[in-house]
């Protein structure tokens, strides 16, 4: 197999419980130059060595979560669960795709030209966000 990347134990995050590894290119494909870091991955499992796929940015993708073809994930995304995306998938932006086991035990395939991108969530007022003076009360 032609490794297209590495999991960097240096620079791993906790998620949920789990440990994410940072990943960084070992090879020029498609616009992803030898060197660039990605996004993070549980394991080798989440992302194909073959093909054109990536996870960019800030982007996760964890548990039987698999990302292969051309399919890519960036920004704050986070693919998790029993599901594949390829072809020419695009998840981006503040989205989350995860698949909920069923009775069947069969997980989601997301394939075809998609583009699933969700913008950041609003944090709604600025007197309600967290750690933000709120303004005095009305006499």
């Amino acid at each position: 197999m032609n490794r297209k990347y590495e999991l960097l134990s240096s620079e791993s995050i906790s998620h949920s419980g789990l440990t994410l590894y940072r990943i960084r290119a070992v090879r020029d494909f498609d616009n992803v130059k030898i060197g660039d870091l990605g996004g993070y991955v549980e394991s080798d499992n989440n992302l194909s060595h073959d093909g054109m796929a990536w996870i960019a940015d800030q982007a996760q993708v964890y548990r039987q979560a698999r990302v292969e073809g051309n399919a890519r994930v960036s920004g704050h995304a986070q693919v998790s669960g029993r599901i594949t995306l390829s072809d020419n998938v695009y998840v981006g932006g503040w989205t989350e795709v995860s698949a909920v086991y069923g009775r069947s035990g069969r997980g989601a395939q997301i394939i075809g030209d998609l583009q699933l991108y969700a913008a950041r969530p609003d944090p709604g007022p600025a007197a309600a966000r967290p750690g933000q003076l709120r303004p005095p009360p009305s006499p």
